[in-house]
């Protein structure tokens, strides 16, 4: 598919008539043109409003309800992954060995106590 281009769309933009649309004479690859071309502020307002009122008035109901669903389905699948993921992770069983602070404490003592009977036998 051909796109429109930058000066085209920019005459586009700036000849649409809000009272009078034509939504017969919409440019080429509407409304997923590449507005990079627009670089005045205004100018892509202006390319939003159309793009809006074609969404609202001229038959565009179609593709909004595309783009919804499209973004309904990528967030349910987002959620899915991370409840699925968080479900996983919170059943798998890790299994953790506990030790009470008076055994570390009975090791260390013992540790201690013959390190020093062997310095002080020398």
């Amino acid at each position: 598919m051909r796109h429109i281009s930058r000066i085209s769309l920019i005459k586009y933009v700036k000849n649409f008539d809000f009272t009078h649309p034509r939504w017969d004479n919409l440019p080429m690859g509407f409304p997923d043109c590449d507005t990079s071309g627009l670089t005045q502020k205004q100018d892509r307002h202006l390319f939003d409003a159309i793009k809006t009122e074609w969404i609202v008035e001229g038959g565009g109901q179609g593709y909004f309800v595309k783009a919804v669903a499209r973004r309904t389905a990528i967030a349910a699948a987002v959620i899915f992954v991370l409840f699925a993921g968080g479900r996983l992770i919170t059943s798998s069983q890790i299994t953790t060995n506990t030790v009470s602070a008076k055994t570390v404490s009975q090791t260390v003592g013992d540790f201690v106590e013959a390190t020093m009977s062997a310095v002080f036998r020398k």
